[in-house]
Protein backbone atom coordinates (compact mmCIF):
# COMPACT_ATOMS: atom_id res chain seq x y z
CA UNK A 1 0.00 0.00 0.00
CA UNK A 2 2.66 2.26 0.96
CA UNK A 3 4.67 1.54 -2.16
CA UNK A 4 1.79 2.14 -4.04
CA UNK A 5 0.74 5.68 -3.24
CA UNK A 6 4.73 6.17 -3.13
CA UNK A 7 4.36 5.79 -6.82
CA UNK A 8 1.62 7.58 -7.54
CA UNK A 9 2.64 10.45 -5.90
CA UNK A 10 6.59 9.92 -8.17
CA UNK A 11 4.10 10.19 -10.90
CA UNK A 12 2.25 12.88 -9.88
CA UNK A 13 5.52 15.16 -9.39
CA UNK A 14 6.62 13.43 -12.50
CA UNK A 15 3.28 15.16 -14.50
CA UNK A 16 3.94 18.14 -12.98
CA UNK A 17 7.71 18.68 -13.47
CA UNK A 18 6.86 17.59 -17.54
CA UNK A 19 3.80 19.76 -18.04
CA UNK A 20 4.59 22.98 -20.10
CA UNK A 21 1.56 25.26 -20.72
CA UNK A 22 1.71 26.65 -24.10
CA UNK A 23 1.31 30.46 -24.24
CA UNK A 24 -1.98 30.14 -25.57
CA UNK A 25 -3.44 28.63 -22.68
CA UNK A 26 -1.73 30.65 -20.00
CA UNK A 27 -3.60 33.75 -22.32
CA UNK A 28 -6.91 31.69 -22.15
CA UNK A 29 -6.52 31.13 -17.78
CA UNK A 30 -5.50 34.83 -17.51
CA UNK A 31 -8.44 35.78 -19.63
CA UNK A 32 -10.83 33.52 -18.00
CA UNK A 33 -9.37 34.93 -14.32
CA UNK A 34 -9.88 38.35 -15.35
CA UNK A 35 -13.67 37.70 -16.76
CA UNK A 36 -14.24 35.91 -13.17
CA UNK A 37 -12.81 38.75 -11.16
CA UNK A 38 -15.17 41.14 -13.15
CA UNK A 39 -18.38 39.10 -13.35
CA UNK A 40 -18.60 37.65 -10.14
CA UNK A 41 -18.51 40.38 -7.99
CA UNK A 42 -21.77 41.43 -10.46
CA UNK A 43 -23.44 38.60 -9.29
CA UNK A 44 -22.66 38.12 -5.48
CA UNK A 45 -25.16 40.71 -4.59
CA UNK A 46 -27.96 38.45 -5.56
CA UNK A 47 -27.13 36.55 -2.13
CA UNK A 48 -29.08 39.24 -0.63
CA UNK A 49 -32.43 37.53 -0.34
CA UNK A 50 -34.39 41.12 0.40
CA UNK A 51 -32.92 43.08 -1.90
CA UNK A 52 -35.34 45.00 -4.56
CA UNK A 53 -36.50 43.25 -7.70
CA UNK A 54 -33.14 42.65 -9.22
CA UNK A 55 -32.04 43.22 -13.27
CA UNK A 56 -28.22 43.10 -13.72
CA UNK A 57 -28.11 43.11 -17.59
CA UNK A 58 -25.82 41.06 -19.60
CA UNK A 59 -22.60 39.35 -17.81
CA UNK A 60 -20.17 41.99 -17.46
CA UNK A 61 -21.45 45.05 -18.99
CA UNK A 62 -24.50 45.00 -17.37
CA UNK A 63 -27.20 47.70 -18.77
CA UNK A 64 -24.11 49.70 -19.55
CA UNK A 65 -24.06 49.79 -23.60
CA UNK A 66 -27.88 50.47 -23.59
CA UNK A 67 -27.35 53.29 -20.73
CA UNK A 68 -25.01 54.97 -23.14
CA UNK A 69 -26.99 53.89 -26.74
CA UNK A 70 -30.15 55.58 -25.41
CA UNK A 71 -29.23 58.32 -22.78
CA UNK A 72 -30.19 58.02 -18.83
CA UNK A 73 -33.27 59.39 -19.37
CA UNK A 74 -34.68 56.63 -21.68
CA UNK A 75 -32.49 53.77 -20.22
CA UNK A 76 -34.46 54.73 -16.88
CA UNK A 77 -38.05 55.30 -18.66
CA UNK A 78 -36.91 51.28 -20.35
CA UNK A 79 -35.97 49.88 -16.75
CA UNK A 80 -39.53 51.48 -15.09
CA UNK A 81 -41.73 49.61 -17.87
CA UNK A 82 -39.10 46.23 -17.82
CA UNK A 83 -39.96 46.43 -13.92
CA UNK A 84 -44.09 47.08 -14.52
CA UNK A 85 -44.50 44.85 -17.23
CA UNK A 86 -42.78 42.11 -15.34
CA UNK A 87 -44.30 42.23 -11.30
CA UNK A 88 -47.48 43.19 -12.69
CA UNK A 89 -47.02 46.30 -9.99
CA UNK A 90 -45.97 49.99 -9.68
CA UNK A 91 -42.77 50.98 -9.90
CA UNK A 92 -40.96 51.41 -6.79
CA UNK A 93 -37.59 50.56 -7.04
CA UNK A 94 -34.98 48.27 -9.06
CA UNK A 95 -31.06 47.20 -8.19
CA UNK A 96 -29.45 47.43 -11.79
CA UNK A 97 -26.04 47.00 -12.66
CA UNK A 98 -24.56 49.95 -14.75
CA UNK A 99 -21.39 51.15 -15.51
CA UNK A 100 -19.54 48.61 -13.79
CA UNK A 101 -21.48 49.57 -10.52
CA UNK A 102 -24.95 47.91 -8.57
CA UNK A 103 -27.47 50.88 -7.89
CA UNK A 104 -30.78 50.80 -6.45
CA UNK A 105 -33.13 53.24 -8.80
CA UNK A 106 -35.84 54.71 -6.87
CA UNK A 107 -39.05 56.41 -6.63
CA UNK A 108 -38.60 59.97 -4.80
CA UNK A 109 -41.38 58.99 -2.42
CA UNK A 110 -39.55 55.85 -1.56
CA UNK A 111 -36.16 57.92 -0.84
CA UNK A 112 -38.32 60.45 1.10
CA UNK A 113 -40.61 57.96 3.29
CA UNK A 114 -37.54 55.65 4.47
CA UNK A 115 -34.19 57.34 3.49
CA UNK A 116 -34.21 60.86 3.87
CA UNK A 117 -33.52 61.13 7.63
CA UNK A 118 -30.48 58.76 7.56
CA UNK A 119 -29.52 61.49 4.69
CA UNK A 120 -30.68 64.52 7.35
CA UNK A 121 -28.82 62.67 10.17
CA UNK A 122 -25.65 62.24 7.59
CA UNK A 123 -25.38 58.39 7.58
CA UNK A 124 -25.06 58.62 3.76
CA UNK A 125 -22.55 59.67 1.58
CA UNK A 126 -22.45 60.87 -1.76
CA UNK A 127 -21.62 58.03 -4.24
CA UNK A 128 -20.71 59.69 -7.41
CA UNK A 129 -18.99 57.95 -10.61
CA UNK A 130 -15.33 58.06 -10.30
CA UNK A 131 -14.12 60.59 -12.89
CA UNK A 132 -16.73 63.37 -11.15
CA UNK A 133 -15.41 62.02 -7.65
CA UNK A 134 -12.31 62.87 -9.13
CA UNK A 135 -12.54 65.84 -11.15
CA UNK A 136 -14.70 67.83 -8.67
CA UNK A 137 -12.12 67.24 -5.65
CA UNK A 138 -12.45 66.30 -2.12
CA UNK A 139 -13.58 69.59 -1.04
CA UNK A 140 -16.49 69.72 -3.20
CA UNK A 141 -19.36 70.33 -1.46
CA UNK A 142 -21.36 67.48 -3.77
CA UNK A 143 -18.15 64.99 -2.22
CA UNK A 144 -18.42 65.44 1.60
CA UNK A 145 -20.60 63.73 4.16
CA UNK A 146 -23.37 65.84 5.03
CA UNK A 147 -25.76 66.71 7.94
CA UNK A 148 -28.40 68.78 9.24
CA UNK A 149 -26.90 67.84 13.16
CA UNK A 150 -24.31 71.19 13.64
CA UNK A 151 -20.87 69.93 14.56
CA UNK A 152 -21.04 66.62 12.28
CA UNK A 153 -20.04 68.21 9.15
CA UNK A 154 -18.40 71.41 10.28
CA UNK A 155 -15.94 71.21 7.02
CA UNK A 156 -19.43 71.08 4.13
CA UNK A 157 -21.15 72.93 6.74
CA UNK A 158 -18.69 75.70 6.49
CA UNK A 159 -18.19 75.87 2.66
CA UNK A 160 -22.00 75.68 2.07
CA UNK A 161 -22.73 78.53 3.94
CA UNK A 162 -20.37 80.89 2.39
CA UNK A 163 -21.71 79.27 -1.30
CA UNK A 164 -25.08 79.96 -0.11
CA UNK A 165 -24.28 82.94 1.06
CA UNK A 166 -22.30 84.58 -2.30
CA UNK A 167 -25.48 82.89 -4.60
CA UNK A 168 -28.19 84.24 -2.09
CA UNK A 169 -31.47 85.81 -4.23
CA UNK A 170 -30.40 89.13 -3.19
CA UNK A 171 -26.56 89.13 -4.36
CA UNK A 172 -27.80 86.38 -7.47
CA UNK A 173 -30.13 89.66 -8.39
CA UNK A 174 -27.35 92.20 -8.66
CA UNK A 175 -26.14 90.36 -11.83
CA UNK A 176 -29.89 90.65 -13.44
CA UNK A 177 -28.51 93.26 -16.41
CA UNK A 178 -25.60 91.46 -16.75
CA UNK A 179 -27.43 88.23 -17.99
CA UNK A 180 -29.94 89.95 -20.16
CA UNK A 181 -27.61 91.73 -21.87
CA UNK A 182 -25.17 87.99 -22.51
CA UNK A 183 -29.27 86.83 -23.57
CA UNK A 184 -29.62 89.46 -26.40
CA UNK A 185 -26.21 89.32 -27.87
CA UNK A 186 -26.49 85.70 -28.14
CA UNK A 187 -29.93 86.02 -29.08
CA UNK A 188 -28.99 88.32 -32.28
CA UNK A 189 -26.27 86.04 -32.87
CA UNK A 190 -28.37 83.12 -33.68
CA UNK A 191 -30.98 84.94 -35.31
CA UNK A 192 -28.18 86.29 -37.58
CA UNK A 193 -27.23 82.52 -37.84
CA UNK A 194 -30.42 81.39 -38.72
CA UNK A 195 -31.09 83.55 -41.53
CA UNK A 196 -29.57 80.80 -43.97
CA UNK A 197 -32.28 78.53 -42.82
CA UNK A 198 -31.10 77.25 -39.70
CA UNK A 199 -29.05 77.51 -36.85
CA UNK A 200 -28.04 75.38 -33.56
CA UNK A 201 -29.53 76.24 -30.54
CA UNK A 202 -27.38 74.23 -27.75
CA UNK A 203 -24.07 75.93 -28.80
CA UNK A 204 -25.83 78.85 -27.43
CA UNK A 205 -27.18 77.58 -23.94
CA UNK A 206 -23.89 76.39 -23.64
CA UNK A 207 -22.42 79.84 -23.77
CA UNK A 208 -24.97 81.07 -21.74
CA UNK A 209 -24.92 78.99 -19.06
CA UNK A 210 -20.61 79.30 -18.98
CA UNK A 211 -21.35 83.33 -19.25
CA UNK A 212 -23.63 83.98 -16.66
CA UNK A 213 -21.58 81.05 -14.35
CA UNK A 214 -18.29 82.78 -14.95
CA UNK A 215 -20.30 86.33 -14.47
CA UNK A 216 -21.21 85.69 -10.91
CA UNK A 217 -18.28 83.87 -9.54
CA UNK A 218 -15.21 86.15 -10.18
CA UNK A 219 -17.74 88.98 -11.77
CA UNK A 220 -18.28 90.95 -15.40
CA UNK A 221 -14.90 92.72 -14.80
CA UNK A 222 -13.05 89.38 -14.08
CA UNK A 223 -14.97 87.42 -16.48
CA UNK A 224 -13.69 89.01 -19.46
CA UNK A 225 -10.03 89.17 -19.16
CA UNK A 226 -10.35 85.01 -18.60
CA UNK A 227 -13.86 83.74 -19.73
CA UNK A 228 -12.08 82.43 -22.55
CA UNK A 229 -9.24 80.18 -20.71
CA UNK A 230 -11.95 78.90 -18.15
CA UNK A 231 -14.33 78.16 -20.99
CA UNK A 232 -11.16 75.95 -23.06
CA UNK A 233 -10.97 74.67 -19.24
CA UNK A 234 -14.10 73.66 -18.77
CA UNK A 235 -14.90 71.75 -22.48
CA UNK A 236 -11.93 69.57 -21.26
CA UNK A 237 -12.85 69.35 -17.50
CA UNK A 238 -16.47 68.14 -18.89
CA UNK A 239 -15.42 65.76 -21.37
CA UNK A 240 -13.45 63.80 -18.70
CA UNK A 241 -16.08 63.88 -16.71
CA UNK A 242 -18.23 61.47 -19.10
CA UNK A 243 -15.55 59.30 -20.32
CA UNK A 244 -13.35 56.41 -18.18
CA UNK A 245 -11.40 57.69 -14.85
CA UNK A 246 -7.98 56.47 -17.45
CA UNK A 247 -5.04 59.47 -16.19
CA UNK A 248 -3.06 58.97 -19.63
CA UNK A 249 -2.18 62.66 -19.45
CA UNK A 250 -3.19 64.27 -22.75
CA UNK A 251 -3.20 60.75 -24.38
CA UNK A 252 -6.96 60.32 -22.85
CA UNK A 253 -10.17 62.62 -22.23
CA UNK A 254 -9.53 61.82 -18.20
CA UNK A 255 -6.19 63.11 -18.83
CA UNK A 256 -6.71 66.06 -20.92
CA UNK A 257 -9.51 66.64 -17.84
CA UNK A 258 -7.08 66.53 -14.99
CA UNK A 259 -4.84 68.62 -16.89
CA UNK A 260 -7.52 71.49 -17.57
CA UNK A 261 -8.29 71.65 -13.95
CA UNK A 262 -4.48 71.41 -13.01
CA UNK A 263 -4.41 75.37 -14.82
CA UNK A 264 -7.30 76.60 -12.99
CA UNK A 265 -5.07 76.72 -9.77
CA UNK A 266 -2.89 79.97 -10.92
CA UNK A 267 -5.78 80.77 -12.79
CA UNK A 268 -7.66 81.14 -9.43
CA UNK A 269 -4.76 82.92 -7.83
CA UNK A 270 -4.58 85.61 -10.24
CA UNK A 271 -8.28 86.09 -9.90
CA UNK A 272 -8.07 86.33 -6.07
CA UNK A 273 -5.00 88.68 -6.43
CA UNK A 274 -7.20 91.09 -8.36
CA UNK A 275 -8.56 94.19 -6.53
CA UNK A 276 -12.09 93.65 -8.39
CA UNK A 277 -12.59 90.23 -6.67
CA UNK A 278 -14.02 91.80 -3.56
CA UNK A 279 -17.30 92.50 -5.48
CA UNK A 280 -17.32 88.82 -6.99
CA UNK A 281 -18.75 85.40 -5.92
CA UNK A 282 -14.86 84.64 -5.15
CA UNK A 283 -14.60 87.80 -3.07
CA UNK A 284 -17.33 86.18 -0.65
CA UNK A 285 -15.49 82.90 -0.66
CA UNK A 286 -12.34 84.78 0.70
CA UNK A 287 -13.95 86.38 3.79
CA UNK A 288 -14.49 85.05 7.16
CA UNK A 289 -18.01 85.43 8.67
CA UNK A 290 -20.24 83.54 10.75
CA UNK A 291 -19.54 81.02 8.96
CA UNK A 292 -16.62 80.11 9.61
CA UNK A 293 -12.73 80.97 8.38
CA UNK A 294 -12.08 82.05 4.62
CA UNK A 295 -11.91 78.66 2.75
CA UNK A 296 -8.53 77.76 1.49
CA UNK A 297 -6.79 77.98 -2.69
CA UNK A 298 -8.00 73.75 -2.26
CA UNK A 299 -11.35 74.92 -1.33
CA UNK A 300 -12.04 77.96 -3.47
CA UNK A 301 -10.41 75.79 -6.56
CA UNK A 302 -12.83 72.74 -5.82
CA UNK A 303 -15.31 75.20 -5.48
CA UNK A 304 -15.28 76.68 -8.71
CA UNK A 305 -15.01 73.74 -10.40
CA UNK A 306 -18.08 72.47 -8.57
CA UNK A 307 -20.44 75.14 -9.68
CA UNK A 308 -18.89 75.82 -13.29
CA UNK A 309 -19.66 71.86 -13.79
CA UNK A 310 -22.97 72.00 -12.14
CA UNK A 311 -24.08 75.28 -13.61
CA UNK A 312 -22.88 73.91 -16.89
CA UNK A 313 -24.95 70.92 -17.08
CA UNK A 314 -28.12 72.11 -15.55
CA UNK A 315 -28.85 75.45 -16.84
CA UNK A 316 -27.62 74.18 -20.61
CA UNK A 317 -29.90 71.17 -20.49
CA UNK A 318 -32.93 73.11 -18.83
CA UNK A 319 -32.55 75.74 -21.15
CA UNK A 320 -32.58 73.23 -24.42
CA UNK A 321 -35.18 71.58 -23.15
CA UNK A 322 -37.46 74.60 -22.28
CA UNK A 323 -37.05 75.85 -26.07
CA UNK A 324 -38.48 72.33 -26.74
CA UNK A 325 -41.52 72.65 -24.90
CA UNK A 326 -42.18 76.06 -25.57
CA UNK A 327 -41.83 74.65 -29.06
CA UNK A 328 -44.77 71.81 -28.43
CA UNK A 329 -47.17 74.28 -26.61
CA UNK A 330 -46.70 77.74 -28.59
CA UNK A 331 -50.20 78.57 -26.71
CA UNK A 332 -47.33 79.69 -23.67
CA UNK A 333 -45.20 82.05 -25.77
CA UNK A 334 -47.71 83.94 -26.56
CA UNK A 335 -48.74 84.50 -22.64
CA UNK A 336 -44.98 84.89 -21.70
CA UNK A 337 -44.70 87.40 -24.54
CA UNK A 338 -47.74 89.36 -23.01
CA UNK A 339 -45.52 89.97 -19.76
CA UNK A 340 -41.99 89.88 -21.12
CA UNK A 341 -41.95 93.93 -20.05
CA UNK A 342 -43.21 93.54 -16.72
CA UNK A 343 -40.62 93.66 -13.84
CA UNK A 344 -40.67 91.12 -11.03
CA UNK A 345 -39.30 92.10 -7.75
CA UNK A 346 -38.02 89.34 -6.85
CA UNK A 347 -37.04 85.36 -8.28
CA UNK A 348 -39.41 83.78 -6.87
CA UNK A 349 -42.52 85.95 -7.62
CA UNK A 350 -45.00 84.05 -9.46
CA UNK A 351 -45.60 84.62 -13.03
CA UNK A 352 -46.63 82.63 -15.90
CA UNK A 353 -43.20 82.24 -17.27
CA UNK A 354 -41.75 80.79 -13.41
CA UNK A 355 -45.04 78.35 -14.25
CA UNK A 356 -43.97 77.11 -17.33
CA UNK A 357 -39.89 77.38 -15.80
CA UNK A 358 -41.80 74.66 -13.07
CA UNK A 359 -43.60 72.77 -15.36
CA UNK A 360 -40.40 71.60 -17.63
CA UNK A 361 -38.51 70.90 -14.97
CA UNK A 362 -41.01 68.83 -13.18
CA UNK A 363 -41.16 66.28 -16.47
CA UNK A 364 -37.62 66.84 -17.39
CA UNK A 365 -35.45 68.05 -15.05
CA UNK A 366 -31.73 68.29 -16.35
CA UNK A 367 -30.08 65.90 -14.01
CA UNK A 368 -32.56 62.58 -13.46
CA UNK A 369 -31.23 61.13 -10.15
CA UNK A 370 -28.74 62.02 -7.90
CA UNK A 371 -26.77 59.68 -5.48
CA UNK A 372 -26.12 57.88 -2.51
CA UNK A 373 -24.98 55.13 -0.41
CA UNK A 374 -25.00 53.56 3.05
CA UNK A 375 -21.21 51.89 4.29
CA UNK A 376 -22.30 51.18 7.38
CA UNK A 377 -25.54 49.07 6.83
CA UNK A 378 -28.52 48.07 4.91
CA UNK A 379 -31.09 50.68 4.38
CA UNK A 380 -34.97 48.95 4.55
CA UNK A 381 -37.23 50.56 1.75
CA UNK A 382 -40.02 49.17 3.08
CA UNK A 383 -42.25 47.06 0.48
CA UNK A 384 -39.39 48.10 -2.25
CA UNK A 385 -37.07 46.03 -0.76
CA UNK A 386 -33.45 46.42 1.59
CA UNK A 387 -30.34 47.78 0.07
CA UNK A 388 -27.36 46.00 0.90
CA UNK A 389 -24.92 48.12 3.14
CA UNK A 390 -22.64 50.17 0.41
CA UNK A 391 -24.57 50.20 -2.55
CA UNK A 392 -25.58 52.63 -4.28
CA UNK A 393 -29.25 54.52 -4.10
CA UNK A 394 -30.28 56.64 -6.55
CA UNK A 395 -33.62 58.99 -6.37
CA UNK A 396 -35.23 59.88 -9.24
CA UNK A 397 -36.14 63.63 -9.55
CA UNK A 398 -38.50 63.32 -11.93
CA UNK A 399 -42.66 63.49 -11.23
CA UNK A 400 -43.71 59.71 -12.28
CA UNK A 401 -47.07 60.46 -11.46
CA UNK A 402 -48.33 62.90 -13.91
CA UNK A 403 -47.09 63.26 -17.26
CA UNK A 404 -49.41 65.95 -18.26
CA UNK A 405 -48.52 69.81 -19.48
CA UNK A 406 -50.15 71.85 -17.07
CA UNK A 407 -48.09 74.83 -15.99
CA UNK A 408 -51.35 75.81 -13.77
CA UNK A 409 -50.64 73.43 -11.17
CA UNK A 410 -47.93 76.09 -9.95
CA UNK A 411 -50.63 78.22 -8.96
CA UNK A 412 -51.02 76.41 -5.95
CA UNK A 413 -47.95 74.54 -4.98
CA UNK A 414 -45.04 75.49 -3.76
CA UNK A 415 -41.03 75.81 -5.08
CA UNK A 416 -39.75 72.77 -2.77
CA UNK A 417 -43.00 70.64 -4.63
CA UNK A 418 -39.93 70.66 -7.63
CA UNK A 419 -37.96 67.68 -6.73
CA UNK A 420 -34.99 68.85 -9.44
CA UNK A 421 -33.58 71.17 -6.79
CA UNK A 422 -33.36 67.81 -3.88
CA UNK A 423 -36.02 68.61 -1.86
CA UNK A 424 -35.05 68.66 2.59
CA UNK A 425 -31.87 67.42 2.13
CA UNK A 426 -28.20 68.35 3.02
CA UNK A 427 -27.07 68.57 -0.41
CA UNK A 428 -29.72 70.24 -1.64
CA UNK A 429 -28.97 72.62 -4.86
CA UNK A 430 -27.22 76.13 -3.86
CA UNK A 431 -27.57 77.33 -6.84
CA UNK A 432 -31.40 77.18 -7.50
CA UNK A 433 -31.93 81.06 -7.38
CA UNK A 434 -29.15 81.29 -10.19
CA UNK A 435 -30.47 78.82 -12.15
CA UNK A 436 -34.49 80.17 -11.83
CA UNK A 437 -33.31 83.94 -13.05
CA UNK A 438 -31.46 82.70 -15.81
CA UNK A 439 -33.82 80.78 -17.32
CA UNK A 440 -36.44 83.32 -16.26
CA UNK A 441 -34.63 86.70 -18.46
CA UNK A 442 -33.89 84.03 -21.40
CA UNK A 443 -36.99 82.68 -21.85
CA UNK A 444 -38.67 86.36 -21.68
CA UNK A 445 -36.34 88.21 -24.11
CA UNK A 446 -36.74 85.11 -26.84
CA UNK A 447 -40.59 85.14 -26.68
CA UNK A 448 -40.80 89.08 -26.13
CA UNK A 449 -38.35 89.92 -29.08
CA UNK A 450 -38.60 87.03 -31.36
CA UNK A 451 -40.62 84.38 -33.17
CA UNK A 452 -39.10 81.40 -33.66
CA UNK A 453 -38.98 77.77 -34.86
CA UNK A 454 -37.87 74.34 -33.59
CA UNK A 455 -37.12 72.75 -37.06
CA UNK A 456 -36.12 69.39 -35.80
CA UNK A 457 -36.21 68.27 -32.03
CA UNK A 458 -34.68 64.47 -32.11
CA UNK A 459 -33.18 63.20 -28.82
CA UNK A 460 -29.73 61.74 -29.05
CA UNK A 461 -27.08 60.20 -26.48
CA UNK A 462 -23.49 61.64 -25.86
CA UNK A 463 -21.72 59.10 -23.77
CA UNK A 464 -25.14 59.14 -21.89
CA UNK A 465 -26.32 62.54 -21.58
CA UNK A 466 -29.05 63.72 -23.39
CA UNK A 467 -28.20 65.92 -26.99
CA UNK A 468 -30.09 66.75 -29.94
CA UNK A 469 -29.59 65.99 -33.29
CA UNK A 470 -27.73 68.86 -35.39
CA UNK A 471 -27.81 70.79 -32.11
CA UNK A 472 -31.44 71.46 -32.09
CA UNK A 473 -31.57 73.46 -35.56
CA UNK A 474 -33.76 76.50 -34.82
CA UNK A 475 -34.89 79.45 -37.07
CA UNK A 476 -35.53 82.82 -35.17
CA UNK A 477 -37.37 86.38 -36.90
CA UNK A 478 -36.98 89.35 -34.91
CA UNK A 479 -40.74 90.38 -33.85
Amino acid sequence: MLLSRAWHTDELFGFAESYRPSWLSIGLGTIGALAAAVVLPQYAILRHKQRPWTDLGTPFWGHTLTMLKVGVDMWVDLIISRVERQTGRPFRSVLRYAGFQHAVIMRYDVYRDHVQKLDQAGDLVPDLPPPFVKLLGKSSILNMRASFQAGLTPQHRRIRSKVMRALAPAQVLQHRAGMQQVSRRLLEDLASASQAGSAPFEPIAKSFAMSISARLIVGEELSGEYLQEMEACFVDILAGALSPPLDLGRFSAFGRAMQARRKLLPLVKKMMAHPAVSRTALGELLLAGEEGEPLTLEEIVDTVVTLLLAGQITTNHALVQLLVDLHKHPEEVQLIRAESEKDFGSIEQDSHTLRVIKESLRLTPPINVFRRACPGRAVSLGEAGVVPAGCSMAPLLRDLDDRSWNPARWAALPLDHLLVFGGNQPHSCVGRHLALLELHIFVRELCGTYTFEVLEAEEQSMMGLKCWKDGLPVCLERL
